[in-house]
């Protein structure tokens, strides 16, 4: 009998990934529009829909943006965050600028590093436009230098992920800031 090989110990993450068949997804997406539009939502609207999607529908689409010029990251965020509600992806901070002073938005996620002016003077802009003063920063970044958590918080993000994160710590992350969580600037604030 052949000796068995030894075992070696390994780290393991456990996380579960609950997903929505393309059509669910498509009858949900669309009950939410006609929700957030104010439209009725008769009878003919939900023939194949079941309560639980219906719940779905009524709660409002979050709009996302993310500010990121690696392509891969953008398309990552765009595939988990899409599921949740809508995302914008734009490749640098002054695009993310323009969009912001356009139209509403419930989160945004920065890169650190981004073309033309990094992630923490982009937060610094955001807070001077009066209507996003209390929109939810979200800083990601692959440099983990000393301090650049502190600095974030200082330029008025509301929270900070080092890359490479994990999906259970961006979804903790986007819960809490769009939840009722804790925040690097609350804790700031509480401090003050």
């Amino acid at each position: 009998m052949a000796p068995r090989p030894a075992q070696v110990p390994r780290a393991a993450s456990i996380f579960s990934v609950r997903l929505i068949p393309q059509k669910k997804r498509q009858e949900i997406l669309t009950l939410r529009r006609l929700v957030f539009r104010g439209e009725p939502v008769t009878q003919a609207n939900v023939s194949l829909m079941n309560r639980a999607s219906l719940r779905a529908a009524a709660r409002p689409i979050k709009r996302i943006l993310v500010a990121e010029d690696d392509a891969a990251i953008c398309a990552l965020l765009d595939r988990v965050l899409g599921l949740a509600g809508s995302v914008a992806t734009v490749p640098d901070a002054e695009t993310a600028l323009r969009l912001l002073s356009s139209e509403p938005f419930d989160m945004v996620i920065s890169d650190f590093m981004l073309p033309g002016m990094n992630g923490l003077e982009l937060v610094e802009r955001i807070r001077a436009l009066p209507h996003n003063k209390m929109v939810p920063v979200l800083i990601i970044s692959g440099h983990a230098r000393c301090g650049l958590e502190d600095r974030a918080r200082d330029a008025g993000a509301d929270a900070y992920l080092d890359k490479p994160f994990t999906l259970s710590q961006l979804r903790a992350a986007i819960v809490r800031l769009l939840g009722s969580g804790p925040s690097l600037r609350s804790d700031r604030v509480a401090a003050r």
